[in-house]
């Protein structure tokens, strides 16, 4: 995961410290809408990776994102942080509610992620493990 660095933020939640390249603007000089999907995959496999397992990391499909940007992200900035939460764990599946903020706290973006535990040999979803389970739970936000 070149360019992420995971940190702890509190029990409840963990945060990815993204650090923007120069190709991560436009034009404008702010941060291309589609360029949000990108960064936020960056956090989310590296957040998946380091606390629910790095075969969860590794092997996940995206079947759900519903983004909001909330405020535009522009040079000098150079880092962004996403914190993510799970809002539920399916069989095969975790939905994550993943919020993007810039150095002051503004928050940016917010994004709804379902993620598919993916079998790479069969081709299909493949059940979350005990040990997945067990470590997703503790990352649960209960609605």
């Amino acid at each position: 995961m070149e360019g992420c660095e995971v940190a702890v933020a509190n029990t409840n939640e963990k945060s990815s410290r993204i650090l923007l390249r120069w190709r991560d603007f436009d034009a404008f000089g702010h941060v291309y809408h589609a360029t949000f999907i990108e960064l936020l995959d960056e956090a989310r496999a590296a957040w998946v990776t380091s606390f629910v397992s790095p075969a969860a990391g590794e092997n996940h499909v995206v079947a759900r994102l519903e983004v909001s940007y909330d405020s535009e992200v522009a040079r000098p900035v150079t880092w962004l942080e996403v914190t993510t939460q799970i809002s539920r764990i399916g069989r095969t599946s975790l939905q994550l509610r993943e919020v993007m903020r810039d150095p002051e706290g503004v928050k940016v973006v917010t994004c709804d992620a379902t993620i598919v535990m993916w079998d790479g040999t069969t081709r299909s979803p493949r059940p979350l493990t005990y040990e997945e389970i067990t470590r997703a739970r503790k990352f649960e936000v209960k609605s």
